[in-house]
């Protein structure tokens, strides 16, 4: 049976999307902290659990039975955002942010494909950003950077590999009620701004089975004639910006 790798398994996007999945045993997960793969899917079984700090791409050569598998569905959950003015990051922020957020995801699958794991029909999914693509917002430059060369990584690679019938495709998702980035965002501002904040979505905040239902119809048959996509779904959010 073709194996999905979900990579960054224990982000709040990939948390909601994981449980989701009534039958994850055909699940291969990559994640930094196995310890918490096991609090946050206590009732859960998957086929294999790797563990690797994508902050250290140098790892990534040798991760043990990673490329051991065939894929038909791969996800990339990984991601993260440092929110700040540009002249307060430091030279290992930024350097952790493009190996966490573009390096990593460059390098698994430049690897996937050397090895022959992925199989041909397959679908390639990049859980990516509104930020640095459709808008720009103040503190994210050093994340709005890293998302916005997702984009030209997915056109380009859908080309790329289309001979094999494998399809390329990100996520562009605006504000998710999650427990970590929405938190952020909103303990960045005052209430009364963040209320004017809301009102820009014009249909409301997303929640995380906005972005479930989405990723499913990009993984299966469904979707089979798109590829090379930077699909946007934020509620209305960007077309009043």
């Amino acid at each position: 049976m073709n194996k999905t790798l979900i990579i960054g398994a224990t982000s709040d996007l990939a948390v909601s999307y994981i449980n989701s999945i009534k039958d994850t045993s055909h699940c291969v997960l990559l994640v930094r902290n196995e310890l918490k793969v096991k609090s946050k899917f206590p009732k859960k079984s998957f086929h294999k659990i790797i563990i690797t700090d994508l902050a250290s791409t140098k790892n990534l050569d040798s991760v043990a039975n990673l490329y051991d598998y065939n894929y038909r569905k791969i996800i990339f959950f990984n991601g993260v955002d440092i929110i700040k003015p540009i002249q307060f990051y430091t030279f290992s922020e930024i350097q952790n942010s493009f190996n966490i957020n573009v390096i990593s995801i460059f390098t698994i699958i430049s690897k996937l494909i050397k090895s022959k794991s992925i199989a041909n029909n397959s679908s390639l999914l990049v859980i990516s950003s509104i930020s640095g693509n459709i808008i720009g917002s103040k503190g994210h430059s050093l994340y709005a950077t890293t998302k916005a060369s997702i984009t030209g990584l997915v056109k380009s690679l859908a080309i790329e590999l289309s001979k094999k019938r494998i399809r390329v495709n990100s996520i562009l998702p605006g504000l998710i009620k999650t427990e970590n980035l929405y938190l952020k965002n909103k303990n960045l501002q005052s209430p009364e701004d963040f209320e004017k904040y809301e009102k820009n979505y014009p249909l409301g905040l997303g929640n995380t089975k906005n972005i479930n239902d989405l990723i499913d119809f990009l993984l299966e048959d469904k979707s089979s004639w798109i590829t090379g996509q930077n699909i946007v779904i934020d509620g209305g959010h960007t077309i009043l910006r």
